[in-house]
């Protein structure tokens, strides 16, 4: 049970350095060079891949629900479930806390 622990947390610390990466690449998205967008994008894609991962896992274990009911990225459930009452709206508040610290408005 440890591991899996270790495990979950691992993968979301790593989802939101790729959340940090992605933000701060819209941010300056229309400023970089092609140059730059091409070595910027391969790892937009793969941070892309480990988001649908995490909610393919961890989110349907913490929304004790189907991955792509509610979209394909973990943002767009947390999105999804910020109004709905009960437990999930709380986790989707929770989440959405850090998130929109980072990227005002991404989670609404």
């Amino acid at each position: 049970m440890v591991k899996i622990l270790i495990a979950a947390f691992f993968w979301t610390y790593v989802l939101f350095i790729g959340f940090f990466f992605y933000a701060a690449a819209l941010q300056a998205w229309n400023r970089l060079k092609i140059g730059i967008k091409i070595l910027v994008a391969p790892a937009l894609c793969v941070f892309g891949v480990i988001d649908i991962a995490f909610n393919v896992v961890v989110g349907s274990i913490i929304f004790w629900e189907l991955p792509f009911v509610h979209g394909l990225t973990f943002s767009q459930r947390c999105s999804y479930h910020l109004t709905t009452p009960g437990y999930k709206g709380k986790v989707a508040g929770a989440f959405s806390v850090p998130l929109n610290a980072v990227l005002p408005g991404h989670i609404h």
